[in-house]
């Protein structure tokens, strides 16, 4: 079927939502999705930027992760917005369908619902990836050799004053830092994100903080998808593994967001879009649990002797 003439015009109103780091990728899965199933002969964003002030770095960098994105518009307010898609009527297909009144079951509200039911008659969602974030990768991993040989595991550990109910037990991440160097190869883990990090970490030379970078958030979803797999507490950047099909393995602490994930889980206790070796855990980050994901998918994939 040929695509149809007129392109997807993605809106988000940085007035009444803020853009998270999460939230987003599940809006570029939608408008990936979106695309794919109307035909769509183009992909655009449009900002409605409100009085708030705008963080247009991060929404730059981020933006590296919606493939075959052709343009970004940025409109002062909602009238700005209306008055150019009035001028352009037969040129957009909008997501969301009625931007002004998003449902509360999509990525505005930091949930994957909307992806699951768009994935759930195609079967199969589109791989978010950027070129540029490969090569932001491997540049830095070339500048960061480990002489021992180790294979790399992506690894973000929740640290929050705001919401401590999410937080990671850096005791049992330690022991299973410990446990990975252990291994024949070893494993490195590099900790992405700007959370504290524990001093219980300090002289694990095979455990990288890898902020502050200039690369700054972009570096971090980079490395994301140039590691083996991904480990971590349920956050914004677990929804990068999810939708690239990386291996992963994430912790959400059973009583945090109890009747969100009810939602969003299906009977499996995943997402429906998940794929084989992606593993949604709604328990405490326990280090033996830690310990035997980590060892049982590294065997798995054949990255352990």
């Amino acid at each position: 079927m040929e695509a149809r003439q007129h392109a997807l015009l993605g809106v988000w109103d940085l007035g009444r939502f803020d853009p998270k780091l999460g939230s987003l990728l599940i809006f570029f899965e939608e408008l990936l999705l979106v695309a794919q199933r109307e035909h769509l002969a183009g992909l655009e964003v449009a900002f409605v930027l409100g009085r708030n002030a705008v963080p247009r770095l991060f929404l730059k960098q981020m933006l590296h992760f919606l493939p075959g994105c052709a343009a970004v518009r940025y409109f002062e307010n909602s009238a700005e917005l209306t008055e150019f898609l009035e001028a352009h009527r037969d040129q957009y297909r909008l997501w969301p369908a009625s931007w002004s009144d998003v449902p509360g079951t999509g990525s505005h509200y930091g949930s994957t619902l909307a992806v699951q039911e768009l994935a759930r008659d195609q079967g199969i969602i589109p791989l978010i990836a950027s070129k540029e974030a490969e090569n932001l990768a491997w540049e830095w991993l070339q500048a960061h050799p480990d002489p021992a040989g180790s294979w790399p595991v992506a690894v973000h550990l929740k640290n929050q004053s705001r919401d401590p109910e999410s937080n990671a037990d850096p005791e049992n991440w330690r022991r299973l830092f410990v446990h990975g160097r252990q291994q024949n190869p070893p494993a490195r883990f590099l900790l992405i994100g700007n959370d504290p990090v524990s001093p219980l970490f300090d002289g694990m030379d095979h455990v990288i903080h890898v902020q502050p970078a200039p690369g700054g958030v972009m570096l971090d979803l980079a490395l994301i998808l140039a590691s083996r797999f991904f480990m971590g507490m349920a956050s914004g950047p677990c929804n990068l593994a999810l939708f690239s099909y990386l291996p992963c393995l994430i912790w959400k602490h059973p009583d945090h967001h109890a009747a969100a994930m009810e939602r969003e889980l299906d009977d499996r206790g995943g997402f429906s879009f998940s794929v084989e070796n992606q593993h949604f855990f709604r328990r405490h980050d326990e280090a033996v649990h830690l310990i035997e994901q980590f060892s049982r998918l590294a065997h798995q994939l054949g990255h352990c002797q």
